[in-house]
Protein backbone atom coordinates (compact mmCIF):
# COMPACT_ATOMS: atom_id res chain seq x y z
CA UNK A 1 0.00 0.00 0.00
CA UNK A 2 3.05 2.49 0.85
CA UNK A 3 4.42 1.82 -2.44
CA UNK A 4 1.72 2.74 -4.21
CA UNK A 5 -0.30 5.34 -2.63
CA UNK A 6 1.71 8.65 -3.40
CA UNK A 7 -0.69 11.05 -2.77
CA UNK A 8 -0.94 9.65 1.38
CA UNK A 9 -4.97 9.43 1.02
CA UNK A 10 -5.67 6.09 2.01
CA UNK A 11 -6.02 5.31 -1.07
CA UNK A 12 -4.77 3.57 -4.51
CA UNK A 13 -6.70 5.81 -7.32
CA UNK A 14 -5.86 7.95 -9.73
CA UNK A 15 -4.57 10.22 -7.76
CA UNK A 16 -1.26 7.99 -7.32
CA UNK A 17 1.61 7.67 -9.68
CA UNK A 18 0.22 4.62 -11.01
CA UNK A 19 0.16 3.75 -14.68
CA UNK A 20 -3.27 3.66 -15.78
CA UNK A 21 -2.86 -0.13 -17.31
CA UNK A 22 -1.96 -1.22 -14.32
CA UNK A 23 -4.48 0.56 -11.73
CA UNK A 24 -7.06 -0.62 -14.38
CA UNK A 25 -6.47 -4.18 -13.42
CA UNK A 26 -6.24 -3.96 -9.87
CA UNK A 27 -9.46 -1.83 -10.01
CA UNK A 28 -11.58 -4.37 -11.51
CA UNK A 29 -10.39 -7.25 -9.95
CA UNK A 30 -10.42 -5.14 -6.22
CA UNK A 31 -12.67 -1.85 -6.38
CA UNK A 32 -15.62 -3.92 -4.74
CA UNK A 33 -17.46 -0.87 -3.58
CA UNK A 34 -16.69 0.51 -7.35
CA UNK A 35 -15.91 3.93 -6.63
CA UNK A 36 -12.59 4.27 -9.35
CA UNK A 37 -10.13 3.77 -5.49
CA UNK A 38 -9.04 0.38 -3.53
CA UNK A 39 -8.50 1.48 0.15
CA UNK A 40 -6.66 -0.62 2.82
CA UNK A 41 -9.17 -3.03 3.37
CA UNK A 42 -10.35 -3.65 -0.09
CA UNK A 43 -6.10 -4.26 -0.74
CA UNK A 44 -6.35 -7.29 1.82
CA UNK A 45 -9.51 -8.78 0.53
CA UNK A 46 -8.08 -9.27 -2.44
CA UNK A 47 -5.05 -10.03 -1.56
CA UNK A 48 -6.95 -13.08 -0.02
CA UNK A 49 -9.07 -14.09 -2.91
CA UNK A 50 -5.72 -14.25 -5.17
CA UNK A 51 -3.95 -16.60 -2.57
CA UNK A 52 -6.85 -18.75 -2.51
CA UNK A 53 -7.43 -18.90 -6.36
CA UNK A 54 -3.73 -19.51 -6.27
CA UNK A 55 -4.55 -22.73 -3.82
CA UNK A 56 -7.16 -24.30 -5.85
CA UNK A 57 -4.84 -24.40 -8.68
CA UNK A 58 -1.61 -25.34 -7.16
CA UNK A 59 -2.78 -27.40 -3.59
CA UNK A 60 -4.24 -30.48 -2.92
CA UNK A 61 -8.08 -31.43 -3.85
CA UNK A 62 -10.03 -30.08 -1.15
CA UNK A 63 -7.18 -28.06 0.55
CA UNK A 64 -8.76 -25.55 2.78
CA UNK A 65 -8.94 -22.00 1.85
CA UNK A 66 -7.31 -18.79 3.77
CA UNK A 67 -9.95 -17.01 5.58
CA UNK A 68 -8.63 -13.82 7.21
CA UNK A 69 -10.15 -11.21 9.39
CA UNK A 70 -8.75 -7.54 7.72
CA UNK A 71 -7.23 -5.77 10.39
CA UNK A 72 -7.28 -2.65 8.83
CA UNK A 73 -10.09 0.01 9.64
CA UNK A 74 -12.79 -0.51 6.51
CA UNK A 75 -14.76 2.44 5.68
CA UNK A 76 -17.95 2.85 5.33
CA UNK A 77 -20.16 5.97 3.43
CA UNK A 78 -24.12 5.03 3.70
CA UNK A 79 -25.54 6.59 0.75
CA UNK A 80 -22.41 7.31 -1.78
CA UNK A 81 -22.66 6.65 -5.01
CA UNK A 82 -20.82 4.07 -6.84
CA UNK A 83 -18.82 4.43 -9.97
CA UNK A 84 -21.89 2.62 -12.11
CA UNK A 85 -24.10 4.60 -10.33
CA UNK A 86 -22.59 8.19 -11.31
CA UNK A 87 -22.59 6.77 -14.66
CA UNK A 88 -26.95 5.57 -14.58
CA UNK A 89 -27.22 8.65 -13.15
CA UNK A 90 -25.22 10.62 -16.24
CA UNK A 91 -27.21 8.59 -19.03
CA UNK A 92 -30.34 9.84 -16.83
CA UNK A 93 -29.82 13.45 -16.69
CA UNK A 94 -28.29 13.51 -20.06
CA UNK A 95 -31.86 11.44 -21.43
CA UNK A 96 -34.26 13.88 -19.69
CA UNK A 97 -32.15 16.93 -20.24
CA UNK A 98 -30.70 16.67 -24.22
CA UNK A 99 -34.15 17.42 -25.71
CA UNK A 100 -32.74 18.38 -29.10
CA UNK A 101 -30.59 15.49 -29.40
CA UNK A 102 -27.44 17.38 -30.41
CA UNK A 103 -24.67 15.62 -27.95
CA UNK A 104 -24.79 18.71 -25.47
CA UNK A 105 -26.94 20.38 -22.80
CA UNK A 106 -26.94 23.75 -24.09
CA UNK A 107 -30.11 26.63 -24.35
CA UNK A 108 -31.39 24.68 -27.71
CA UNK A 109 -32.75 22.20 -24.71
CA UNK A 110 -34.97 24.56 -23.56
CA UNK A 111 -33.55 24.30 -19.92
CA UNK A 112 -34.35 27.70 -17.72
CA UNK A 113 -32.06 30.20 -17.90
CA UNK A 114 -31.69 30.35 -14.17
CA UNK A 115 -31.23 26.87 -13.83
CA UNK A 116 -28.97 26.61 -16.73
CA UNK A 117 -26.52 29.05 -15.77
CA UNK A 118 -25.76 27.27 -12.32
CA UNK A 119 -24.83 24.10 -14.51
CA UNK A 120 -22.98 26.48 -16.49
CA UNK A 121 -21.02 27.88 -13.48
CA UNK A 122 -19.94 24.38 -12.12
CA UNK A 123 -20.07 22.07 -15.07
CA UNK A 124 -18.50 23.55 -18.19
CA UNK A 125 -15.21 22.78 -18.10
CA UNK A 126 -13.84 24.05 -21.27
CA UNK A 127 -15.82 27.21 -20.97
CA UNK A 128 -18.01 26.81 -24.07
CA UNK A 129 -21.13 27.65 -22.64
CA UNK A 130 -22.70 23.74 -23.64
CA UNK A 131 -22.36 20.89 -21.37
CA UNK A 132 -20.77 17.78 -23.37
CA UNK A 133 -21.75 14.35 -21.72
CA UNK A 134 -18.40 13.84 -20.97
CA UNK A 135 -18.50 17.06 -18.75
CA UNK A 136 -22.08 16.24 -17.06
CA UNK A 137 -19.93 13.17 -15.84
CA UNK A 138 -17.34 14.64 -14.73
CA UNK A 139 -19.59 17.12 -12.73
CA UNK A 140 -21.72 14.55 -10.98
CA UNK A 141 -18.55 12.74 -9.98
CA UNK A 142 -17.06 16.44 -8.55
CA UNK A 143 -20.78 16.43 -6.73
CA UNK A 144 -20.12 13.01 -4.99
CA UNK A 145 -16.95 13.72 -3.76
CA UNK A 146 -18.25 17.05 -2.21
CA UNK A 147 -21.31 15.47 -0.79
CA UNK A 148 -18.46 12.54 0.32
CA UNK A 149 -16.43 15.45 2.10
CA UNK A 150 -18.85 17.00 3.61
CA UNK A 151 -21.36 13.63 4.94
CA UNK A 152 -18.12 10.92 4.98
CA UNK A 153 -14.92 13.15 6.09
CA UNK A 154 -12.77 9.47 5.94
CA UNK A 155 -14.53 7.53 3.34
CA UNK A 156 -12.18 9.48 0.13
CA UNK A 157 -12.90 10.67 -2.95
CA UNK A 158 -14.62 8.78 -6.06
CA UNK A 159 -12.50 8.11 -9.50
CA UNK A 160 -14.20 7.15 -11.54
CA UNK A 161 -13.02 6.28 -15.29
CA UNK A 162 -15.37 8.95 -18.01
CA UNK A 163 -17.23 6.51 -19.85
CA UNK A 164 -17.77 9.59 -22.36
CA UNK A 165 -15.62 10.57 -25.46
CA UNK A 166 -14.49 14.16 -25.02
CA UNK A 167 -15.71 16.71 -27.26
CA UNK A 168 -13.11 18.28 -28.99
CA UNK A 169 -13.24 20.79 -31.71
CA UNK A 170 -9.11 22.15 -32.34
CA UNK A 171 -10.19 25.82 -32.90
CA UNK A 172 -13.16 26.63 -31.32
CA UNK A 173 -13.93 29.65 -29.32
CA UNK A 174 -15.23 29.46 -25.70
CA UNK A 175 -17.97 32.12 -24.80
CA UNK A 176 -14.67 34.07 -23.23
CA UNK A 177 -13.08 34.14 -26.77
CA UNK A 178 -16.71 35.42 -28.10
CA UNK A 179 -16.60 38.40 -25.67
CA UNK A 180 -13.10 39.03 -26.25
CA UNK A 181 -13.84 38.94 -29.89
CA UNK A 182 -16.91 40.87 -29.64
CA UNK A 183 -14.61 43.77 -28.21
CA UNK A 184 -11.95 43.61 -30.48
CA UNK A 185 -14.72 43.89 -33.36
CA UNK A 186 -15.78 46.71 -32.04
CA UNK A 187 -12.40 48.69 -31.34
CA UNK A 188 -11.68 48.12 -35.07
CA UNK A 189 -14.93 48.95 -37.15
CA UNK A 190 -15.82 51.74 -34.69
CA UNK A 191 -13.50 54.64 -35.82
CA UNK A 192 -15.60 57.73 -34.62
CA UNK A 193 -15.56 56.17 -31.37
CA UNK A 194 -19.16 56.03 -30.44
CA UNK A 195 -19.48 52.47 -29.41
CA UNK A 196 -21.45 51.46 -32.60
CA UNK A 197 -20.37 50.47 -36.11
CA UNK A 198 -22.26 52.93 -38.45
CA UNK A 199 -21.97 54.22 -41.77
CA UNK A 200 -20.31 57.44 -39.67
CA UNK A 201 -16.99 55.01 -39.45
CA UNK A 202 -14.28 54.87 -42.36
CA UNK A 203 -15.66 51.66 -43.63
CA UNK A 204 -15.98 50.94 -47.72
CA UNK A 205 -19.55 51.41 -48.20
CA UNK A 206 -19.93 47.41 -49.48
CA UNK A 207 -18.58 45.84 -46.52
CA UNK A 208 -20.49 48.10 -43.94
CA UNK A 209 -23.60 46.60 -46.01
CA UNK A 210 -22.26 43.07 -45.70
CA UNK A 211 -21.43 43.50 -41.77
CA UNK A 212 -25.09 45.41 -41.29
CA UNK A 213 -27.15 42.49 -43.20
CA UNK A 214 -25.22 39.85 -41.20
CA UNK A 215 -25.57 41.41 -37.98
CA UNK A 216 -27.85 44.27 -37.47
CA UNK A 217 -30.68 42.48 -35.91
CA UNK A 218 -32.70 45.18 -34.82
CA UNK A 219 -32.49 46.58 -38.64
CA UNK A 220 -31.54 50.56 -37.28
CA UNK A 221 -28.86 50.53 -39.59
CA UNK A 222 -26.07 50.27 -37.02
CA UNK A 223 -24.07 47.53 -34.98
CA UNK A 224 -23.89 47.94 -30.90
CA UNK A 225 -21.61 45.76 -28.86
CA UNK A 226 -24.86 43.19 -27.69
CA UNK A 227 -25.29 42.59 -31.72
CA UNK A 228 -21.43 42.39 -32.70
CA UNK A 229 -21.66 39.51 -29.87
CA UNK A 230 -24.68 37.30 -31.39
CA UNK A 231 -23.03 38.32 -34.50
CA UNK A 232 -19.77 36.78 -33.37
CA UNK A 233 -21.51 33.49 -32.22
CA UNK A 234 -23.55 33.47 -34.98
CA UNK A 235 -20.30 32.94 -36.83
CA UNK A 236 -18.64 30.61 -34.21
CA UNK A 237 -21.79 28.17 -34.71
CA UNK A 238 -21.52 28.20 -38.62
CA UNK A 239 -17.90 27.87 -38.50
CA UNK A 240 -18.57 24.32 -35.97
CA UNK A 241 -21.74 23.09 -38.42
CA UNK A 242 -18.33 23.39 -41.09
CA UNK A 243 -16.18 22.04 -39.34
CA UNK A 244 -16.86 20.04 -36.34
CA UNK A 245 -20.28 19.19 -37.41
CA UNK A 246 -20.89 17.08 -34.26
CA UNK A 247 -19.65 19.28 -31.41
CA UNK A 248 -22.54 21.11 -30.90
CA UNK A 249 -23.33 24.69 -30.94
CA UNK A 250 -21.98 27.20 -28.29
CA UNK A 251 -24.92 28.88 -26.54
CA UNK A 252 -22.84 32.15 -24.30
CA UNK A 253 -24.78 34.67 -22.75
CA UNK A 254 -24.55 37.91 -23.58
CA UNK A 255 -22.98 40.24 -21.56
CA UNK A 256 -24.30 43.64 -23.31
CA UNK A 257 -27.65 42.60 -23.17
CA UNK A 258 -30.42 44.12 -23.06
CA UNK A 259 -29.47 45.72 -26.30
CA UNK A 260 -30.10 48.89 -27.19
CA UNK A 261 -34.11 49.54 -27.66
CA UNK A 262 -35.93 52.73 -27.24
CA UNK A 263 -39.82 52.37 -26.75
CA UNK A 264 -41.77 53.39 -29.93
CA UNK A 265 -38.48 53.99 -32.46
CA UNK A 266 -38.43 53.01 -36.26
CA UNK A 267 -36.01 51.06 -37.49
CA UNK A 268 -35.17 50.96 -41.26
CA UNK A 269 -37.69 48.73 -42.52
CA UNK A 270 -40.42 50.79 -40.83
CA UNK A 271 -38.91 53.73 -42.69
CA UNK A 272 -39.17 51.97 -45.90
CA UNK A 273 -42.94 50.74 -44.97
CA UNK A 274 -43.93 54.33 -44.28
CA UNK A 275 -41.93 56.33 -47.16
CA UNK A 276 -43.96 53.83 -49.38
CA UNK A 277 -46.87 54.82 -47.50
CA UNK A 278 -46.25 58.13 -47.94
CA UNK A 279 -45.48 58.33 -51.63
CA UNK A 280 -48.82 56.30 -52.38
CA UNK A 281 -50.72 58.49 -50.70
CA UNK A 282 -49.03 61.52 -51.88
CA UNK A 283 -47.47 61.23 -55.48
CA UNK A 284 -51.03 61.76 -57.24
CA UNK A 285 -49.42 62.15 -60.51
CA UNK A 286 -47.39 59.09 -60.13
CA UNK A 287 -44.00 60.88 -61.47
CA UNK A 288 -42.02 59.17 -58.53
CA UNK A 289 -41.50 62.53 -56.97
CA UNK A 290 -43.37 64.86 -54.41
CA UNK A 291 -43.70 68.13 -56.12
CA UNK A 292 -46.04 71.23 -57.27
CA UNK A 293 -47.48 68.40 -59.92
CA UNK A 294 -49.13 66.70 -56.95
CA UNK A 295 -52.72 67.31 -54.77
CA UNK A 296 -50.76 68.52 -51.95
CA UNK A 297 -51.80 72.29 -50.81
CA UNK A 298 -48.87 74.43 -51.07
CA UNK A 299 -48.19 74.72 -47.21
CA UNK A 300 -47.85 71.01 -46.23
CA UNK A 301 -45.47 70.84 -49.55
CA UNK A 302 -43.54 73.87 -48.13
CA UNK A 303 -43.31 71.63 -44.98
CA UNK A 304 -42.26 68.62 -46.40
CA UNK A 305 -39.78 70.49 -49.14
CA UNK A 306 -38.16 72.49 -45.79
CA UNK A 307 -37.42 69.41 -43.70
CA UNK A 308 -36.47 66.62 -46.87
CA UNK A 309 -35.20 68.95 -49.79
Amino acid sequence: MAAYDTNMDGQINLGDSVDDEHLSIALDSCDYNDDGTLDACEIHDCIVEVENTWRAEYCPENYPKLYCTSPFDCPVCEGAWSCADIEMISEEVITAMDVNNDGQLNLGDGIEPEHYDIMIEYCDTNGDGTLCYDEVFDCIVACENEWRAEYCPGYGMAYCANPYEPCVCEGAWTCDDIIAISYEVLDYYSTNGNMYIDSEDEIATEHFSILVDYCDSDDDGNIDLCEIHDCVEKVENEWRDEYCPNYGHAYCANPFEPCAHCEGEWNCSDVTMITEEAFAELDTNNDGQLNLGDNIDSEHLDLILGECD
